[in-house]
């Protein structure tokens, strides 16, 4: 170990780091690499534990990263203003101590903190769902000014919309927003766009949430209400919106009613193009 630990600090020169399932107990690690450029961190061991190790990555030179983790550690970014794209993933163990929610939830954020000036990321459904363990909205999520391309890069839960809705509040230049992958789950949240007295939606509304939005795609749209409710939502408020994209993947019986739907949506945009793609590679494109 104490070797390792020697590397992580006698590399100078080193660009490129790739560390899969290191186990560190209780450790403090330090990787500290000046001109270290794309750094891979998978570490998910599938334990359900919220103590370990406490990671430091310096690295003022980092462009990327990818971080496939568990949150039971503490993990901090320092002086890395040059991150140009991140992928983040915290594989789903929540449910082994619903107790310290908070407490994920919190290095969840400190942890996004680090990652501030990216342009391109990447965020897991699972990581939306810590950070949806706040017990109120995420006022002292960090900003993210140079963000413009957002991917979920898997299923969502209903429950973890605010969440994403929160973290989109502080990305005022976003431009292209993408769901690889479709809403699941049942919860209590209850998202009606055509109520007015929804307080969510005026707080959309009301911050100017999407001035700079041209892009939005739905890879895995099933037809379910919920998911309608989400399009409706980017149709109307994207003052700029330049193309939806819809890719339906349940060849579902009611993909005319949906395709309907959609087109009467009342939208932001007078010059949004929508395209609805089914399975079959038929696609539907009118404005």
């Amino acid at each position: 170990m104490d070797l390792t630990l020697k590397f992580f600090s006698g590399c100078p020169v080193l660009e490129q780091l790739s560390l899969d399932k290191c186990s560190w107990g209780d450790m403090v690690v330090s990787i500290l690499f000046p001109v270290l450029k794309c750094l891979s961190i998978t570490n998910y061991s599938g334990t359900p534990h919220l103590e370990g190790s406490r990671v430091k990555i310096h690295a003022p030179n980092l462009v990327s990263l990818n971080y496939v983790e568990t949150v039971n550690k503490t993990s901090d970014l320092t002086s890395c203003s040059s991150l140009a794209d991140s992928n983040i993933h915290f594989p789903y163990l929540y449910q082994y101590f619903p107790e310290r929610r908070g407490q994920v939830c919190s290095r969840t954020a400190k942890l996004l903190a680090g990652l501030s000036n990216v342009k391109l990321l990447k965020l897991s459904g699972e990581t939306f769902e810590a950070l949806s363990f706040a017990d109120e909205r995420l006022a002292n999520l960090c900003s993210f000014n140079n963000l413009i391309h957002l991917e979920v890069s898997s299923a969502m839960r209903c429950s973890t919309l605010r969440a994403l809705f929160d973290l989109l509040l502080t990305s005022r230049n976003l431009k292209s927003l993408v769901f690889a992958e479709d809403f699941n789950g049942t919860s209590p949240f209850h998202l009606d766009v055509d109520d007015d007295s929804d307080s969510l939606i005026q707080s959309l509304m009301g911050q100017c949430l999407l001035l700079h939005l041209e892009s939005v795609e739905f890879k895995k749209f099933n037809g379910h209400p919920r998911e309608l409710d989400v399009v409706k939502l980017f149709l109307r408020n994207a003052v700029v919106l330049k193309r939806l994209f819809v890719e339906d993947s349940s060849c579902s019986r009611n993909k005319k009613n949906v395709i309907q739907q959609l087109q009467n949506i009342p939208r932001g945009s007078k010059n949004c193009v929508v395209r609805f793609s089914t399975s079959s590679c038929v696609s539907y494109l009118y404005k």
